[in-house]
């Protein structure tokens, strides 16, 4: 069998192009690293409860901006809490029914002053000066 100039070349492509494809190739590109994707950052919940008298246990917190306080609370109290703006102004939050959360978030160092309606010299209208049944939480 004679083979002319023409598919010797042919035969030497295709030898040629069959070595290529299954040899890895000379400068490799690489794929970018894998990165992890952050799930969702859980938010840190805190509990708040009475003692057997008239005080909020503990009776200061501190806690990161978006954290929920629980408040776990007998019937006869209430939790009456400030705007945070440090004037003493009541923000409307006045939580009777409990378990209750509450959501605290600020600027670092804000601090929500805190007392129940009923153990306090505040009531329910007032929120500065507070003695008796009081707490504050502190934004980190």
């Amino acid at each position: 069998m004679k083979i002319g100039a023409l598919g010797f070349f042919a035969a030497i492509l295709l030898v040629h192009l069959a070595l290529v494809s299954c040899a890895p190739p000379a400068n490799p590109v690489e794929s970018p690293a894998a990165t992890a994707t952050p799930g969702p950052t859980a938010v840190p919940t805190f509990a708040v409860v009475t003692s057997s008298g008239s005080t909020f246990v503990p009776n200061a917190l501190t806690v990161p901006s978006g954290s929920v306080v629980k408040f776990n609370l007998a019937s006869s109290h209430t939790v009456n809490i400030d705007d945070g703006s440090g004037g003493g102004v009541c923000s409307g939050v006045d939580l009777t029914s409990f378990p209750a959360y509450h959501t605290f978030s600020g600027a670092s160092a804000q601090v929500f002053h805190i007392h129940c309606d009923v153990h306090s010299s505040c009531g329910a209208s007032v929120c500065v000066g507070c003695t008796g049944m009081v707490m504050t939480v502190t934004i980190q």
